[in-house]
């Protein structure tokens, strides 16, 4: 018998109902007890599951990820910074084993959603962070769906000439493409559609598909390394 904590991998299905995402299961290469997978049911149900591999994210860089992001892009909104940043981070781990920032990234019903970043647009982070954030974004719009611009220029020196890339590379593939093409293109994605509404997401999901050996490398990174 395959021991009933082993983590589930590809495959399952999703329902949706009432507006509410849940999730089951099902193993491709491998056996499992009933126990074990009933228990991984109920934890990504209930938004309790824990991926194998987590990253502390750097919240001095994610702001200057942030400002780089709105002065690439003066005016950008509050969906496009966020999904531009979890476009990099994706890219970035599965190209090179470790995220830019390492965010948590919650799977909101329009797509993934940086915890930290989020926080940073919205001007609700803790009181101890706000000597980081503070002057780094202004918002560019009086209305109903916020925007931004850098309120100074980012300090590159956080980035590697990786981060840049993914950056750009996420820049250029959100800029000038719709709400609707953006989130539809996230719902396809295994780790969003694995994670319960509004539940954080796995990095080890987002990692599938990428090479073993830079699987290996983030999990490692996850364990030791520092952003």
């Amino acid at each position: 018998m395959v021991n009933a904590n082993l983590p589930l991998h590809s495959g399952g299905f999703s329902e949706k109902a009432r507006g509410c995402k849940t999730r089951a299961f099902f193993v491709f290469d491998g056996l499992v007890t009933v126990r074990g997978l009933a228990t991984r049911i109920a934890e990504a149900a209930a938004g309790t599951y824990i991926s194998s591999m987590d990253f502390a994210v750097d919240k001095e860089k994610a702001v200057e990820a942030l400002v780089y992001i709105a002065r690439q892009m003066p005016g950008v909104g509050r969906f496009h910074a966020a999904k531009i940043l979890y476009f990099a981070e994706r890219e970035h781990v599965r190209r090179f084993g470790r995220p830019v920032v390492g965010d948590r990234y919650i799977a909101m019903e329009n797509g993934p959603v940086p915890s930290f970043g989020y926080d940073v647009l919205k001007g609700s982070v803790a009181t101890k962070d706000a000597p980081i954030v503070a002057g780094a974004l202004e918002r560019a719009d009086a209305g109903a769906h916020p925007a931004y611009k850098a309120a100074r220029e980012p300090d590159l020196s956080y980035f590697s000439k990786t981060d840049i890339q993914c950056l750009n590379y996420a820049i250029g593939h959100c800029r000038n493409r719709s709400f609707g093409a953006i989130s539809d293109e996230t719902h396809k994605h295994v780790a969003w559609d694995r994670a319960a509404l509004n539940a954080p997401m796995s990095w080890d999901d987002i990692l599938e598909g990428a090479d073993p050996e830079v699987i290996e490398e983030a999990k490692s990174f996850a364990a030791y390394g520092v952003l």
